[in-house]
């Protein structure tokens, strides 16, 4: 069989666990059942409260990521080693967009900021792994990137 690219997969958008638009309540296993498929219908959203949504890319610059790989996996006795760090840096490199809903006052809104480097904002990042939003964002992406890798195989 000819090797085929899937390309145009678009993003993903993501919400987090603790967004307001969830209920307190909700079993973990629902939210897990959601980052695994990002199935917003497996979700159990209040009535009438929008969450926030992350915007991720699901194809990060080949060159970004031999970077976040050189910087956070290391091979030492034939294991390779991941960096405690890779996860965010993987959501940094992702992140593209945050989306508010419009109900909220725009001065609460989590706002999108690029550094320098085209990634988004270390200090952005900072709040959102302080707010326990970053693994949240990072499961999704694996999730979203390792289900398409998963789907390839099978169809070869």
């Amino acid at each position: 069989m000819a090797l085929t690219l899937n390309t145009g997969r678009g993003n993903i958008e993501v919400i987090a666990r603790f967004d307001g638009s969830i209920p307190k309540d909700l079993p973990k296993e629902e939210y897990d059942n959601y980052l695994e498929t990002l199935n917003e219908d497996l979700l159990r959203l209040k009535d009438g409260v929008k969450p926030t949504r992350f915007v991720m890319r699901r194809e990060i610059p080949f060159g970004v990521k031999q970077g976040l790989r050189s910087k956070n996996m290391k091979v030492a006795k034939g294991d390779v080693q991941v960096d405690i760090n890779y996860a965010t840096d993987i959501v940094r490199a992702a992140l593209i967009d945050i989306k508010n809903p419009d109900e909220v006052p725009q001065e609460q809104r989590i706002i999108f900021r690029r550094d320098k480097d085209g990634l988004a904002s270390s200090d952005l990042i900072n709040i959102l792994d302080d707010a326990g939003v970053v693994m949240d964002l990072f499961g999704a992406y694996s999730s979203a990137t390792s289900s398409e890798k998963d789907e390839e195989k099978q169809k070869n």
